[in-house]
């Protein structure tokens, strides 16, 4: 999960949709529940009609796991769900977000949805779907409200848009993901054991995918570094060793870059040779920086 900052997702939003979300909002607002959900379904152009933009802001990755789109169909998830929420029964869903540009999140359909098993033949209970879990339940918001209203709730999923909520999760060379925080009672912890859950970030598709894809390429290119270093400290006019290790840092660059997939498991990796290699310490540094 990359932070994703929501003043680019502004900045990207076509003056004119904001109309036609308002238009869309109005229609809603004095109807029935049962009425309201139905029209909300039928409006599903509005936000629709931003995937493009959505894609655009993080290049086509999903803002949950970082999977570009050359693996899934995409959806547009509302983050507080709009219809119904699965851990509140007698909620009728944050239908005055329905058209809120700052309650969507670009995701794929493995993350949004539900799956019976997952490709490793395990169980699989998660995908955000109508899920909005919160840290304490009775400060639940059941009506329309104002934006500072809305933040008194505290979610317990992880939200791409929150820089600070991104830095929670971490991964090993195995491509797993797992918590930064190391104590298990902690609340934090607990938020990323629901997150990598509900979101299927440990599915084993996609565990397998950082893998053979990051995880495997990051320690490759760190033996390839040491390897021409080496050649560099026997002779430093050693042209070609110093154009290999060029080209390494290259490839570590673009790997931790927003651009690239699964960027964060990239530097989950590379940080762990951190105490043994100081160039990667500068990599880090530089990339961080930029």
């Amino acid at each position: 999960m990359r932070f994703i900052n929501p003043e680019h997702v502004r900045r990207c939003i076509p003056s004119q949709w904001h109309t036609e979300a308002a238009e869309a909002l109005e229609q809603i607002r004095k109807l029935s529940p049962e009425e309201r959900k139905e029209k909300i379904d039928k409006l599903s152009d509005v936000w629709k009609h931003l995937k493009g933009e959505l894609h655009k802001v993080s290049h086509g990755k999903c803002w949950y796991c970082e999977t570009s789109d050359v693996r899934h169909d995409d959806d547009v998830d509302h983050w507080r769900p709009k219809n119904a929420v699965n851990e509140c029964k007698e909620h009728e869903g944050y239908w005055w977000l329905a058209f809120s540009w700052q309650n969507y999140r670009y995701t794929c359909m493995y993350c949004n949805q539900k799956r019976k098993k997952d490709k490793g033949g395990k169980p699989d209970s998660g995908g955000k779907g109508t899920s909005f879990p919160l840290l304490n339940e009775e400060e639940r918001i059941f009506n329309e409200c104002t934006q500072f209203e809305l933040l008194q709730e505290k979610p317990f999923l992880l939200d791409p848009m929150v820089w600070q909520d991104t830095l929670l999760i971490q991964f090993d060379t195995d491509g797993m993901a797992y918590s930064a925080i190391e104590e298990p009672s902690s609340i934090e912890y607990q938020r990323v054991d629901k997150s990598i859950e509900i979101y299927h970030l440990n599915a084993y598709d996609l565990k397998e995918r950082r893998r053979t894809t990051v995880c495997n390429q990051v320690e490759r290119l760190v033996q390839e570094g040491k390897d021409y270093l080496h050649c560099l400290e026997k002779s430093e006019s050693n042209y070609a060793a110093k154009a290999g290790y060029y080209g390494v840092v290259n490839q570590l660059w673009f790997m931790l870059g927003e651009r690239a997939e699964y960027s964060m498991a990239a530097k989950s990796v590379l940080r762990f040779y951190r105490k043994q290699y100081p160039w990667v310490i500068d990599i880090l540094k530089e990339v961080e920086a930029s």
